[in-house]
């Protein structure tokens, strides 16, 4: 099956087989853009596979909207739309509006190490806190909800805030979102 062939197939099935093995083709293409985006322009706060996935959106738009009828090759129309989008990619992250993003250091190192248990992870985050405060510990954990308390045992035995979103079967946002409301409680 010829390339026009799998993009006609593409387009028509959305999702596939067909869309798949024209990703795999174009895979290495949308890598190098990633990286020379990354090289190019600094890191900016910006994390190469947040511009893979962009790209790959931006693959998703092309397999679409390409029209064989016209006289450019799929790679040539591919290309334009990725260096546009590049372009405003840019563009974007260098308004003001965008600072505190792009002066923002990723919590992954470049070989894909999590630091986020180094930056959030605190087995005695409540107790920390409550103690600084003065405040008295029973009085302010007699104000948490059941929500509330059963984070704060979990992560006073040790668990990370990913281990804790996968024992609740919760997403990672859930455990920030109760942590958020804790310590905004713990504040009053």
């Amino acid at each position: 099956m010829n390339e026009y062939e799998l993009i006609y197939l593409a387009q028509e099935e959305k999702e596939g087989e067909a869309r798949d093995n024209l990703y795999k083709e174009y895979e290495a293409l949308l890598n190098l853009k990633a990286r020379d985006y990354i090289n190019l322009n600094g890191n900016q706060g910006i994390d190469i596979n947040d511009i893979k996935l962009e790209l790959k959106y931006v693959f998703e738009k092309a397999i679409d909207s390409y029209n064989q009828d016209n006289s450019a090759s799929f790679k040539t129309f591919l290309i334009t739309l990725i260096n546009n989008f590049l372009k405003n990619y840019k563009r974007d992250n260098e308004r003001l509006k965008n600072k505190f993003l792009n002066d923002s250091v990723s919590i992954y190192d470049v070989n894909g190490i999590d630091y986020s248990n180094v930056l959030y992870r605190d087995e005695d985050l409540i107790e920390n806190v409550i103690f600084d405060n003065n405040l008295d510990v029973n009085d302010i954990y007699n104000n948490f909800n059941s929500k509330e308390k059963e984070l704060i045992e979990l992560i006073k035995k040790g668990y990370t805030f990913k281990e804790v979103a996968n024992i609740l079967d919760k997403d990672i946002k859930y455990v920030y979102n109760i942590i958020y409301r804790i310590r905004s409680k713990i504040n009053k």
